[in-house]
């Protein structure tokens, strides 16, 4: 006992004299409570011990609560809490760090250690955090359940099974689980830290507001060492969907991963699908980013959300942040086919965070014409500017080419547009209008426009969701209409468009039809009403004089109304004649009737028309050298065969008699036939 109490006494004294001052002098602390110590069998009991040591750039702490340790040839360890924590202010460069090994010593494989908590805190480079749930090693077989905390983010790591060897560890069956993604691995792991396994996982469902990826499959090999995680995968998803738009199946890849433990995840490589082939790099630690370069996408209306037909293959970059919520896209396309018109090429520049609901965007479209938008994107509304450049628009029966610069803002589901531009072939149903120039206000759904054209100047005014009114004056408007020329020296035009009801007049006062050989100068007005599917209308117009290769006929008038498809009216030349005249727009047909006086004849005149084909008969008297000669004549047109007859004649004067059988005559585009049915002049004494 003399002596047990000297060997005490000497090492408190050690204690104290050496070892207490070169531990204050080095900062290093440690405590022990409740610690009991027996021989046999050697058992060491703690109830709380602790250790903090300094070290380079940081400091290191270990804590133990509830511990227990005996040796009686196994070695058995005890502990209810085990705390591990680092700090570094600056990392160490990773080309000067030296592997560390991991020996697995005969007695720790033999040994038997459980573990309820061991906490683990690696603040330096990154922010780890790990906790170790019932740790088991059991005669050279370990299994543990642990989360990590990687920068606030946990991780999971489940080990069921691994066997320890002299050399490293087998990994029979282990799992890596997050809300994100789930994996199983199996594999092996040297003494010195490094390890082949295979590895098959999943990958969460994710989706978004507007987006959902399905589940996504992996599986590949990989290596590790104590710094990092490589892996050579292939992945596949039976479908990408973009909500109500579209679906993209049998999406397959192959992915490079590369962990390094503490710092970050990242992955790269390729996709490609039905219509699409890309390269991308995904960071899910430390931050959550996807870069992805699209080589080809065919999108369309439906994918784009358009009403309007639309198809384009486009390439280019795309960034997502999902951590800062934001997009970065920068897109271009080749042919672009809208409506029916096929542009060459196409440009979109997006900068947006869905986090603020805000952003820059810029489109640019050319050939034919060239459309450039940008503007700065706030929520649900969008403010810039707009520039068209000889762009061609069509609706109905109007085309032409549009210039534009000015403008434009959407806030609150309304339209703003300020600007001004030109127009050029401006097209009516075939017609030529000309060009011009106009400006543009519209605003609180009201809009206000000024335009100027050839021969034409005007205003359009009103709400378009309720009512518009336009007008337009004419002034030496020159125009080609079906062959005929029209010059109008003064006119009108007034338009008022109300919901489903129009109406349109137009008014002239001085105007003159030009159609090789005849000129007509003509005044007056038309009024036109469209309501729903139902028309109507009627027309007065006044013709001063009708000249026929320079000789003037007189004046007249041609009067008339439009209900529904019907069209009827009258026609007068003083010195031709008169009549009436239908008409049934829907059936494309007419019948007109009256009285003719021209060139010694004069008699009645009736036509009938349609789609291919044409009837007209006339029936009169010709003056020659002072005597009437009864005259009539039918001809039928069907499909560019034209036929004429004209039917037998009999006059007797005096002594002499003539007789004509009459004639017929065909023709068409290539050749022409007639016949005669007789001729014969016979005399006799009275």
């Amino acid at each position: 006992m003399g002596r047990i109490a000297l060997i005490v006494l000497i090492l408190v004294t050690g204690y104290f004299t050496f070892l207490k001052p070169y531990l204050i002098l080095k900062r290093v602390l440690f405590g022990l409570e409740g610690l009991k110590i027996s021989l046999s069998p050697l058992t060491v009991k703690a109830d709380t011990a602790y250790l903090y040591s300094p070290v380079s750039g940081g400091y290191s702490f270990v804590g133990l609560g509830g511990f227990w340790l005996s040796y009686d040839g196994t070695l058995r360890i005890r502990a209810e809490e085990v705390i591990l924590i680092t700090l570094r202010e600056k990392g160490t460069p990773e080309g000067r760090r030296r592997p560390p090994t991991f020996p697995i010593p005969g007695f720790l494989r033999r040994a038997d250690i459980s573990l309820d908590n061991l906490y683990i805190t690696s603040v330096g480079g990154g922010h780890l955090w790990v906790h170790v749930k019932d740790l088991r090693l059991k005669e050279g077989f370990l299994k543990l359940r642990s989360v990590l905390h990687v920068n606030g983010r946990p991780v999971v790591v489940d080990v069921k099974e691994v066997r320890l060897l002299s050399k490293g560890a087998v990994i029979r069956s282990a799992s890596i689980l997050s809300d994100d993604f789930s994996f199983s691995i199996k594999g092996f792991l040297s003494e010195r830290g490094r390890g082949t396994f295979t590895v098959d996982g999943r990958v969460k469902p994710v989706e978004w507001r507007n987006y959902l990826v399905d589940r996504v499959r992996v599986s590949g090999t990989g290596e590790l060492t104590y710094t990092h995680l490589k892996a050579d995968l292939e992945i596949f998803t039976k479908k990408v969907v973009i909500k109500g738009r579209r679906d993209f199946r049998n999406v397959r890849g192959r992915a490079y991963l590369e962990v390094r433990f503490g710092k970050d995840v990242i992955a790269s490589g390729s996709i490609w699908g039905e219509d699409f082939s890309a390269s991308y790099k995904l960071t899910l630690m430390p931050d959550r980013v996807l870069d992805l370069k699209v080589h080809r996408l065919t999108v369309d209306e439906r994918l784009l959300g358009f009403r309007e037909p639309l198809r384009a293959e486009v390439w280019g970059d795309v960034v997502l942040n999902r951590d800062k919520g934001r997009v970065l896209a920068s897109l271009h396309s080749g042919r672009i086919l809208f409506r029916d018109t096929a542009f060459q090429r196409g440009f979109l520049f997006l900068d947006y965070s869905y986090r603020d609901r805000s952003g820059f965007l810029s489109l640019s479209v050319e050939g034919p014409g060239r459309v450039d938008v940008e503007g700065d994107i706030k929520g649900r509304s969008f403010s810039g500017r707009v520039s068209l450049s000889e762009f061609p628009l069509s609706k109905g029966d109007v085309s032409l080419l549009l210039s534009y610069r000015g403008g434009v803002a959407y806030r609150e589901g309304s339209l703003e547009l300020v600007g001004s531009g030109s127009f050029s072939n401006l097209l009516w149903r075939g017609i030529s209008l000309g060009g011009g120039t106009y400006r543009v206000v519209f605003t609180g759904g009201r809009v206000f426009m000024t335009f100027h054209g050839e021969g034409f100047r005007g205003s359009l005014k009103g709400r378009p969701v309720e009512s518009v009114r336009a007008e337009v004056r004419l002034e030496g408007f020159d125009v080609v209409v079906g062959g005929a020329r029209l010059f109008v020296s003064r006119g009108r035009v007034e338009v008022v468009r109300e919901r489903s009801f129009t109406s349109a007049g137009i008014s002239i006062h001085s105007g003159r039809i030009f159609k090789d050989p005849v000129e007509v100068a003509v005044s007056g007005t038309l009024l036109l009403t469209l309501r729903g599917r139902e028309r109507g209308g009627e027309f007065s117009f006044s013709i001063a004089d009708l000249k026929v290769r320079g000789r003037s006929l007189g004046g007249g008038s041609v009067r008339g109304k439009l209900e529904g498809d019907s069209l009827t009216g009258t026609l007068t030349i003083e010195r031709v004649g008169e009549g009436t005249f239908r008409a049934n727009i829907g059936e494309r047909s007419v019948f007109a009737e009256g009285s003719l006086r021209y060139g010694g004849f004069e008699g009645r005149v009736q036509v009938k028309a349609g789609p291919g084909r044409a009837e007209f008969w006339t029936e009169g008297v010709y003056r020659i050298a002072g005597r009437d000669v009864p005259v009539r004549l039918e001809g039928i047109y069907v499909e560019d065969n034209l036929t004429l007859y004209i039917k037998p004649v009999r006059r007797r004067e005096g002594v002499v008699e003539l007789a004509f059988g009459g004639l017929e005559v065909k023709g068409e585009s290539s050749c022409s036939t007639e016949r005669r049915s007789g001729f014969s002049v016979r005399s006799s004494s009275r």
